[in-house]
């Protein structure tokens, strides 16, 4: 794309929309479960950093409800849109916990959010097979849309990351609709000491990695 930075296989004029992509089923198209590669290859947020497949979110750029305050890849030789060393968003949002749990009748994931079972208004999509949906988990509201008078939300479950408080890494996607559970996610209940940096009310400043 002219006049456009690639960032790990993302285009910066496209951001935030292209971080909701999401991996059909947690497999890859041989029907095989989907995995991490054994090396780094790109930063979580980024579709090649999973051996999966990929499917693109929706192309509204209506509703944003993160901003992107930075952005950063190194690339590993003098191609941008190649390998990468590593990478990194500073993204401030709404933050919500979450985990993980199996409904008992479908037998599919689902997300408790903010202590609410959101039952079946939400898709959830990890990017591989979790081993532990016990782990605490966060959700990052990306956007929010209108399909038919009904309100839809899409982002992204994010964990974690050793290197510290703030720090966190993709774990997959959601899809939440309706007014019931849409309305969930937009109450956040995190604070500094939880989970990065404070900056204004309700919103919270985050390292994706």
């Amino acid at each position: 794309m002219l006049n456009d930075t690639c960032l790990a296989g993302l285009w910066s004029r496209l951001l935030p929309i292209q971080l909701i992509w999401f991996v059909r089923d947690a497999k890859q198209a041989n029907c095989s479960p989907a995995k991490r590669p054994p090396f780094y290859r790109a930063p979580s947020w980024s579709w090649a950093s999973v051996d999966g497949e990929v499917s693109a979110g929706t192309v509204s750029y209506d509703g944003i409800l993160i901003t992107v305050t930075s952005a950063k890849v190194t690339p590993a030789t003098n191609d941008e849109t190649g390998q990468v060393e590593d990478g990194y968003f500073v993204l401030r949002g709404k933050l919500s916990p979450a985990r993980l749990y199996r409904h008992a009748t479908i037998d599919e994931l689902q997300l408790r959010v903010n202590t609410k079972e959101l039952e079946l208004g939400c898709s959830v999509y990890p990017d591989v097979e979790p081993g532990d949906i016990s782990a605490a988990l966060i959700c990052l509201p990306i956007m929010e849309y209108m399909v038919d008078q009904e309100p839809w939300i899409w982002g992204l479950i994010l964990e974690a990351d050793q290197l510290g408080k703030g720090f966190y890494k993709r774990f997959g996607m959601f899809m939440a609709h309706g007014l019931e559970s849409c309305e969930i996610f937009k109450d956040s209940t995190f604070n500094e000491d939880v989970s990065g940096l404070h900056v204004d009310g309700d919103t919270l400043e985050l390292y994706l990695i």
